[in-house]
């Protein structure tokens, strides 16, 4: 018996697929009991036959496979089976073949695996029916007990197997190895058995181990038609695999072992990874258009759908087909020609499973038929039967062939326990373009250490009587590790170096006597996530899919009948085929084949009634660096989630606590903490009860720190361009087509799902549950105790203000209280004090200084419905303030405040903000100098500093090694005293005239000062030329640019009528100080009494000049600061040239400097001489009238002939710092007047004149002096005499360069308004003498300097004037001053009515509209009857950047049309106006359009659009309305009907108001076929349709 089943079974199993198969020497060695087969070849179709289409055996064989059955001993004896030499080589089967080949191959290879399934199955069906036969007598299991005992004692060794494949198609060639498999029985220790030992065992149970040994996987990189260079791409490995099954204890064990203790490698290149891209990709576009050639794709997507269908439309044809074969039907039911086709077809299209199925049926139905009617009239008979009942007993195969399936009933286990370990685990990726030993070559190196799962089940019956089962689920997770070009990625935190676990996890389900208790349990360690820039892209270049060529088109084999489709369908049939799968999916997963009412109640039944949570989440920390700049370090900080103990589902008790958030910012030398580690608490109890639903949330943090530094702003601002960076390139977008779903089918998805809820139990309960809660009220009480929230603004070095506030008392509580649905709603938010204090750090003590003094707060928020039933809410909100709110208004600090806004601005810039260097030295002593920095520890360190003038940067000392003080030594001298870094401070350097001095030139930056403590600032736009009186030449460098020093020069151009002197023409005992420049006074030119004193000498560097007379410059003042004049003589251009002398000041004092005249030195002011007189005043003439006063004074006489002999400088002497015995003062030289023309657009001359003694209401005859002053640009005028100092300076101006052009009013300047700011004083001036006086201020801006500007202009927008049009503005019948597009206004503008003059032809005459307006505030709109119709206006004032006008303030009205239209599409457009006409706006033209607006319309104006190209018919689009409620993008969807191919038909409208203003900018999206896309506005969407209204306007 059992033998001649091993022979029918071995010749199933392999005859289909191997070829040598000697029936002879098989019978023979069966009853032998050693079968030994030799030299068998693997037919080339075996793969087809397995379910692998496509492919085929190039080569194949076996060496050997021996089987040796103890027959004598089956039960007790060792049965092994051998099987070694297993070679085969695949190939694609559609290599060198043509399309009919290709097809007749694939048929044959279907209907081959069909009939090897119908044969393996009925010859199932005949074994069962016989060995159920043989064994009806035995007790039920026998057969299940035989096969166990049998099963049990066979061992399996499978060697030497090696798979290849190859294509040069492709490029790709691979081999799989297998030397060794083992399969072997063992005792209950799977202690394997040693010498051909048989295991005993006492039971039924069985123990089996499967080892596998070696298994490897190769690739080559050369040759493609050879595996002779071929590398592991899986390194060998090893597998064990432990199977136990215990019947008497229902027990199965199953422990799976990957890699077996050795770490296993996959290793890929680029090339590599690459060709296995190249290769999927082929294949799946050889699979495709295999397919595409055996079946259409209409057909191919309708047998997802339609199984059921088309499996039971082949059966009934199949079965006519047979019946026909064999005489069992009439001719009439022969299959038709059509009817043949169709079934080729559907054999083309179904799986193999449901072919051989419906084979099957058709088989036995017919068997069934000719052994019940054996006659000729019976035959007959049963030929009609067969053709009126075939659907019915089509049925009865089915039922059999399902029989046939079924195996003999055993007890399933009911304990199984499951572990499985995965070893280590490398995967590594290289870039084989780069070097072996390079680290660019290691694109990712992915290391996963050990893990292990374990699964134990054990069925049971729960507290209700449900089957259920005592479920618990556990694993840990290895470390993981990644580096990229030897840095790492990705690293677990551990405390030792010892390698740690990742995760770990459980679940279990427990079944107790009353509840079922879930308990979850996860814990992750924290990792370390080093994000590197430059691994992703090269991650996304490897892995990129390559580029496939466009499929051509297959034509569909034969005429074969196809699904109708609807020809106006625009569905492509890859979009049909999709929507077709997803349809199957809802089918399959609403269908009998997947019950979800069943699966429902399974899930209800088994819910758990309590849960028990302990998950603790350890977030990653994220590094993240910035190119250049530093680094981002972010912790969202670790979640910990549990339950204090088991809680049901009503009555809830939760605690969320995070950890260590936190946000840390380095730069290249330091580290900010952002956001300091942030303590969160939450705890929630939920109780439910009969009416209610009650929840109580805790909430409590720990104290947060923000800082706000700039450098940190500066790396946060650039991390979007870091990820920007990673971002693929945008692809156009595709044009998708409209598909519109049938209603049909949406109506039976829906009625499925009603049906699938009314069978389940599940949806039921749930439903009346849902029910049950809405009948119940809300009660959430939130109490949330807050910590102190401490925010620190930073500038470059250090802290300068502090934001602290806390919540006291109780916090913030809410309670809120309303039904399930909202409506009577009660909810309360109190804060019984918020406390608010801000510190602010002095900038000369370095102190901290309160800027808000303590203020607490109180606020509270009342919401409650109106009444009982209505959603509408009645809203209370009150605030108290519960002490006085106290601010320091202290100068020094809100100067530091101030100036944190540019500090902040430029770390957001584009600039290089944090290459700025902040600390740093110069050395203007003339002696190189030692610098000494201490560092709080003790330590200390030394640098050298030469006498060059240089910036040296002092960072490394500062911020590296962490110095916080600095001596300065004089070689041979003792050390000053300490300075601080932070602080401004200046100390005496011993042995010297210098002084240390710590500088803030800039908020954030600290520049070390070595130089004398005299000082000298050239702010003239000419080099000055000093020399010292004893005449010594200054050797070394003793200047530098002022702006190391925090004094930048002016933002604008400089320029003066000076003429510099060449470079080579300077002395060689002078100095020269070029413009914004500051020279330390030498120390040799220094003479110490009481106060150090130097006497100098200057002049500009200009042709023409001489020095000034000898003045000294000390550092002993009394007061803060002074000015005095100074004189330098220039050569007359006729006669002998004038001496140079100085005046003194009258508030000097004294001191400050001296003036020398014939070699006398005579000391101005209180200390002067006794023996020296005072020169005396000449006598003033006295006029008819009696007065003092003349028309022309004597004094004055003079002043126009010094004017033309000397050069004026202002000079400004200002202590400084102090050290503990030194002053130190700076002398800044600049120009006595500086003019600046802040007028767009307009150049002018400006006359300026010393102002006269006599009386002001005589005529003054005195010339005056004139300077051009282009726009945009500041002149410097040295030519006013000294008594400009004292008196002041007149000014007048006249617009443009034209000489007849009239002069304006004359202003005075006097000398107290130059050196500080002052008001504006107004000039009225005019462009002609018929013309109207436009607005022209003078505003002193102190320091000489004046600022001429226009503080009203007007522009206007009409661009559809032609040149010989134009628009005019005059007040008061006479035109204002223009220039290019702008005209000047009067000041008064805003209250005094101008007449604009609008000229343009109508019908070939010149019309002229005239208007009378005032310039608006803000905006105004107006109408107005033209020769050309009415005009709908809007004039827009608004404010001009004051940077771009040199600081000055000007406001511009703009007059232009209220509403403009663009097309922005190449295609001409059609619009119709509010009155029906029609507007013709050509592509890429913007008109102004002046539409009517209706009382209707409530003052918005709307248009439609059509296009204008074409043959086709388009509709006009939906109402565009111009308000600022339709502000944004409206996407508008037109119909055409006709040839519309070329039609833009989805347009966009984009509305932008401004001001009482509109423009619209028109664009197309696309053609027919164009998806319908929405366009955001405003944070909604809308798509219109040509035949719909917008909603809602």
């Amino acid at each position: 018996m059992f033998q001649e089943a091993l022979e029918q079974l071995i010749l199933l199993c392999l005859n289909p697929y191997l070829e040598g198969i000697r029936l002879g020497s098989l019978h023979k060695g069966i009853w032998n009991g050693l079968i030994e087969l030799k030299e068998l070849k693997v037919k080339p179709e075996v793969l087809a036959l397995l379910g692998v289409p496509g492919f085929r055996v190039e080569k194949g064989h076996i060496n050997l496979i021996r089987l040796v059955i103890p027959w004598s001993s089956l039960a007790s004896g060792k049965v092994s089976l051998e099987v070694s030499g297993i070679h085969i080589e695949v190939e694609q089967m559609a290599e060198s073949r043509s399309k009919e080949e290709l097809i007749q191959s694939m048929r044959e290879a279907k209907q081959q695996a069909i009939n090897l399934r119908v044969e393996q199955v009925r010859n199932l069906l005949e074994q069962r029916r016989k060995a159920a036969e043989k064994v009806a007598g035995t007790d039920e299991g026998f057969g299940m007990k035989v096969a166990r005992r049998f099963i049990n004692n066979v061992t399996v060794s499978i060697k030497d197997v090696e798979v290849s494949f190859s294509s040069k198609a492709l490029g790709i060639a691979t081999s799989l190895k297998l030397p060794n498999l083992a399969v072997l029985s063992t005792d209950e220790s799977f202690q394997e058995p040693v010498n051909d030992e048989v295991v005993q065992i006492a039971d039924d149970s069985m123990f089996k181990v499967m080892r596998i040994d070696g298994f490897s996987l190769q690739l080559s990189c050369g040759d493609l038609g050879s595996l002779k260079d071929a590398k592991y791409v899986l390194s060998p490995m090893s597998t064990s695999l432990k199977l136990a099954h215990v019947p008497r204890e229902q027990r199965v064990f199953l422990e799976l072992d990957l890699g077996v203790g050795k770490m296993s490698e996959v290793q890929l290149t680029s090339s590599q990874v690459k060709q296995l891209l190249k290769a999927a990709a082929g294949l799946a576009e050889e699979d495709a258009r295999l397919k595409a050639l055996m079946v259409p794709e209409e057909i191919g997507s309708a047998a997802l759908i339609m199984e059921d269908k088309l499996k039971a439309e082949y059966g009934l044809l199949y079965k006519r087909h047979l019946m026909f074969e064999r005489s069992l039907v009439v001719d009439e039911m022969k299959l038709t020609p059509d009817e043949e086709r169709r079934q080729q077809l559907l054999e083309d299209a179904l799986p193999v499973e449901l072919l051989a199925a419906n084979r099957i049926a058709a088989v036995e139905l017919a068997e069934a038929r000719q052994e019940q009617m054996p006659g000729f009239f019976s035959q007959l008979w049963g030929r009609y039967f067969c053709c009126v009942a075939t659907t019915k007993a089509g049925g009865v195969g089915m039922e059999e062939l399902q029989d046939a399936t079924e195996f003999e009933a055993v007890e399933a286990p009911a304990n199984v326990l499951a572990e499985v370990r995965f070893s280590d685990l490398s995967v590594k990726l290289h870039d084989d373009a780069e070097e072996e030993t390079s680290l660019l070559r290691k694109v990712l190196e992915l290391y996963v250490y050990s893990t292990e799962f374990t699964a134990a089940v054990q069925t049971g019956v729960d507290y209700r009587g449900k089957s259920s089962a005592n479920l618990r689920v556990a694993g840990s997770f290895g470390g993981v590790e990644a580096q990229h070009c030897g840095d790492d990625v990705i690293r677990i935190r551990t405390e030792d170096e010892e390698r740690g676990s990742a995760a770990k996890f459980a679940l279990e389900n427990r079944l107790e006597e009353t509840c079922n208790v879930l308990s979850v349990m996860l814990h992750t360690a924290p990792l370390d996530v080093n994000f590197i820039p430059s691994m992703v892209p090269k991650l996304l270049e490897m892995l990129q899919p390559p580029e496939t060529a466009e499929p051509s088109a297959v034509a569909a084999p034969g005429d074969l009948p196809v699904e109708p489709v609807s020809p106006t369908s625009p569905v492509s049939p890859v979009s049909r085929a999709a929507s077709m799968t997803q349809e199957a999916a809802v089918h399959a997963l609403l269908g009998k084949e997947g019950d979800v009412a069943q699966y429902a109640d399974a899930a209800f039944d088994r819910a758990p009634d309590q849960v028990n949570l302990d998950v603790m989440l350890a977030a990653p920390r994220i590094h993240i660096p910035v190119k250049d700049l530093g680094s981002v370090t972010v912790n969202l900080g670790s979640m910990k989630i549990c339950t204090p103990e088991r809680c049901s589902m009503k009555a809830v008790r939760m605690e969320l606590a995070f950890e260590d958030t936190m946000l840390m910012v380095a730069t290249k030398r330091e580290e900010f903490n952002v956001i300091s580690p942030l303590p969160i608490d939450i705890k929630l109890n939920h109780c439910e009860t009969d009416d209610a639903l009650t929840a109580e949330l805790g909430l409590t943090t720990g104290d947060l720190t923000l800082v706000a530094a700039p450098q940190a702003l500066a790396v946060l601002a650039k991390l979007p361009d870091v990820f920007a960076e990673l971002a693929p390139a945008e692809q156009p977008a595709e044009q998708v087509q409209i598909t519109l779903a049938e209603p049909t089918e949406q109506v039976d998805r829906s009625k499925m799902v009603s049906e699938v809820a009314e069978k389940s139990e599940a949806v039921q309960a749930a439903t009346q549950r849902a029910k049950e809660l809405t009948e119940k009220r809300l009660k959430v009480n939130l109490v949330a105790r807050t910590g102190k929230l401490e925010v620190a603004v930073l500038d470059l070095i250090h802290p300068v203000l502090t934001l602290q506030s806390r919540i006291l008392e109780n916090g913030i509580e809410v309670k809120h209280e309303s039904s399930m649905t909202g409506q009577n709603m009660n909810t309360s938010v109190n804060m019984n004090k918020l406390a608010l204090v801000a510190y602010a750090r002095n900038p000369s003590s370095h102190e901290w200084e309160p800027l808000l003094e303590p203020f607490h707060i109180g606020a509270s928020l009342q919401l409650e419905s109106v009444k009982e039933g209505s959603d509408a809410l009645s809203t209370k909100l009150s605030c108290m303030a519960h002490n006085p709110l106290l601010l320091n208004v202290a100068a020094p600090s809100l100067y530091r405040l101030a100036a944190l806004g540019p500090i902040f601005a430029a770390s957001l810039g584009e600039g290089r903000f944090a290459e700025k260097t902040r600390y740093r030295a110069i050395n203007l002593s003339g002696r190189p100098l030692q610098l000494h920095f201490l560092a709080p520890s003790g330590q200390s360190r030394s640098k050298e500093l030469l006498p060059d003038g240089s910036e040296v940067s002092l960072e490394d000392e500062v911020l590296t090694y962490g110095a916080s003080e600095i001596t300065v030594t004089l070689k041979g001298e003792e050390a000053s005293e300490p300075l601080s870094v932070e602080s401004c401070h200046a100390t005496e350097i011993p042995g010297t005239f210098c002084v240390a001095e710590m500088l803030m030139p800039e908020p954030g930056c600290r520049t070390l000062l070595l130089a004398s403590p005299l000082r000298v600032h050239n702010t003239c736009d000419v080099p000055l030329e000093l020399k010292v009186r004893n005449g010594q030449q200054a050797r070394g460098t003793f200047s530098c640019n002022a702006a190391f020093l925090g004094e930048a020069p002016a933002a604008y151009a400089v320029q003066s009528n000076l003429r510099p002197r060449d470079l080579a023409s300077k002395a060689e005992d002078t100095c020269l100080l070029m413009p914004n420049e500051i020279l330390a006074v030498p120390e040799f030119a220094i003479e110490k009494g009481d106060a150090l004193r130097a006497d100098l000498l200057m002049r500009p560097f200009a042709e023409g000049h001489e020095f000034s007379t000898s003045f000294s410059l000390s550092n002993h003042l009394r007061s803060e600061s002074y000015t005095f004049p100074v004189t330098c003589g220039r050569e007359a251009e006729e006669g002998p040239a004038s001496l140079p002398r100085i005046l003194g000041s009258k508030d000097n004092g004294g001191y400050g400097y001296i003036q020398r005249k014939a070699d006398e030195k005579v000391r101005v002011g209180a200390e002067k001489d006794e023996g020296t007189k005072a020169p005396k005043p000449k006598p003033k003439s006295i006029c008819a009238c009696g007065q003092s006063g003349m028309v022309t004074d004597p004094a004055d006489e003079d002043l126009v002939e010094e004017l033309d002999s000397v050069s004026l400088l202002s000079c400004r002497l200002q202590r400084k710092a102090a050290a503990k015995h030194l002053q130190v003062v700076r002398l800044t030289v600049r120009p006595a007047l500086t003019l600046v023309n802040a007028v767009p657009e307009m150049d002018m001359n400006v006359g300026y004149r010393t102002p006269s003694k006599a009386m002001p209401n005589l005529l003054d005859r005195r010339p005056w002096k004139e300077v051009p002053l282009p726009s945009m640009v500041a002149v410097n005028v040295y030519e006013l005499p000294a008594e400009a100092h004292d008196r002041g300076v007149e000014l007048r101006t006249h617009l443009g360069t034209e000489e007849e052009t009239p002069w304006s009013s004359v202003v005075l300047l006097r000398s107290s308004a130059l050196e500080n700011s002052a008001e504006m004083l107004e000039m009225d001036a005019k462009l002609s003498a018929t013309g109207a006086a436009a607005g022209i201020v003078a505003q002193p801006l102190g320091a000489g300097r004046v600022r001429l500007s226009c503080p009203r202009l007007f522009a206007h927008r009409l661009d559809d004037l032609k040149p010989e049009e134009e628009l005019q503005l005059l007040c008061n019948g006479a035109p204002l001053p223009k220039i290019n597009d702008f005209t000047l206004l009067p000041t008064n503008c805003e209250s005094k009515k101008c007449e604009v003059h609008v000229r343009r032809f109508v019908e070939g005459t010149l019309r002229e509209m005239k208007l009378n307006v005032t310039m608006p505030v803000a905006f105004d709109t107006f109408d107005c009857k033209t020769p050309w119709g009415t005009g709908y206006y809007c004039i827009q004032t608004e404010d001009l950047a004051a940077s771009g006008l040199l600081g000055a303030s000007c406001k511009v009205s703009t007059l232009r049309p209220r509403l403009v239209v663009l097309n922005a599409s190449d295609a001409d457009l059609e619009l119709q106006e509010p009155d029906g006409s029609i507007l013709v706006l050509r592509a890429q033209e913007s008109k102004p359009c002046h539409w009517h607006i209706s009382e209707k319309s409530k003052g918005a104006s709307s248009f439609r659009l059509r296009p204008l190209e074409g043959d086709s018919k388009v509709s006009w689009s939906a109402a565009i309305p111009c308000s600022e409620q339709a502000a944004g993008s409206t996407p508008l969807l037109l119909s055409a009907t006709g040839s519309s191919s070329h039609v833009p038909l989805v347009w966009t409208a984009e509305i932008a108001p401004s001001f009482g203003a509109f423009s619209v900018v028109l664009k197309s999206l696309g053609g027919p076929g164009v998806g319908a896309r929405s366009a955001r506005s405003g944070g909604r969407e809308r798509v219109e349709h040509a035949d719909m209204e917008p909603c809602g306007r």
